[in-house]
């Protein structure tokens, strides 16, 4: 239980390295509200099928 679990350590650099490559800034913009929008999110499916109902 003492030890480091090499998994974890691994999940963490990935997510560290997906910070740092630029290929989903595009992707980081559009959610935070920049830009138009390219696809869809969950919520505008959900409100798509909500007003169908």
């Amino acid at each position: 239980m003492t030890q480091d679990d090499p998994f974890e350590q691994s999940e963490i650099l990935r997510e560290i390295d997906e910070g740092n490559d630029h290929s989903n800034l595009a992707r980081r913009m559009e959610e935070a509200g920049y830009g138009p929008k390219t696809r869809s999110s969950a919520a505008d499916v959900l409100n798509r099928l909500k007003a169908q109902s």
